[in-house]
């Protein structure tokens, strides 16, 4: 004789091994396109610098900071974006090389760098373009080391700087340039390409064998840090005193 009991534990059991054979056959079914997983976006971290003295680390400065453009006045940029440091707003110039001979002065803070991205449009012919990234005399507080690579944050300690593209403690009145048409001797940057221009208020020159910068930092710097006055220029891609020339037009 069944009891009652013995009929649900059987109703149970087939239900069960109907349910792991939909498993197992819902697992062996190949995806469908559309069902595919969403593929995440590569996320660029930038590294930590270590250091020695006051300063014991340095990272990316991020996010929204305020900057002068002096007679064009204050405005709120992305600190990570080439375009957006060196694009006075409303001007809607190409994304590199930006908007010419326009001053840029930040407030770096004392345990921050600098590292904005961009890319040279694969349109453009580069053998003729050159031009510079200049410290303003005016204003100036404390060296700064630039770099141009194709990694965040380098600063000679990845070897992806590329060559000739490295300033270090540069003083009031120094620049780092760069040329498109190809030289040895020259930071050479190649079309389609993406780089990063680095700025620290550090002295970077034991980075690559040591791993540690040393900071530069001084009585000109305040609690909040070190004013970097930067100019994108002189160069010969755009026409003096008009930040609104763009050689895409």
């Amino acid at each position: 004789m069944r009891f009652a009991n013995d009929t649900n534990r059987a109703r149970h059991f087939r239900t069960a091994q109907q349910a792991l054979l939909l498993i197992s056959t819902a697992l062996s079914m190949p995806i469908a396109a559309s069902a595919q997983l969403p593929t995440v976006a590569e996320v660029v971290t930038c590294p930590t610098i270590r250091g020695q003295g006051e300063i014991t680390v340095w990272t990316q400065m991020s996010g929204s900071v305020m900057v002068n453009h002096r007679e064009y006045g204050n405005a709120v940029v992305d600190i990570t974006a080439f375009a957006s440091i060196f694009d006075y707003p409303g001007l809607g110039l190409g994304p590199w090389p930006g908007a010419y001979n326009l001053y840029t002065g930040m407030t770096l803070p004392l345990n921050k760098y600098v590292s904005a991205a961009f890319t040279v449009p694969s349109s453009i012919d580069m053998t003729s373009l050159r031009g510079e990234y200049s410290i303003e005399a005016a204003h100036f507080s404390a060296p700064v080391s630039m770099s141009i690579s194709t990694m965040c944050g380098d600063f000679g300690q990845f070897d992806a700087v590329i060559a000739n593209c490295l300033l270090n403690s540069a003083s009031a009145g120094q620049s780092l340039s760069w040329q498109g048409a190809a030289d040895a001797q020259a930071c050479v940057l190649q079309p389609g390409v993406t780089y990063y221009l680095n700025l620290i208020n550090a002295d970077i020159s034991q980075l690559a064998s040591t791993g540690i910068a040393v900071s530069t930092a001084n009585a000109a710097c305040t609690a909040a840090g070190c004013f970097v006055p930067l100019i994108n220029g002189p160069g010969n891609w755009g026409v003096a005193d008009d930040i609104f020339y763009s050689p895409f037009e």
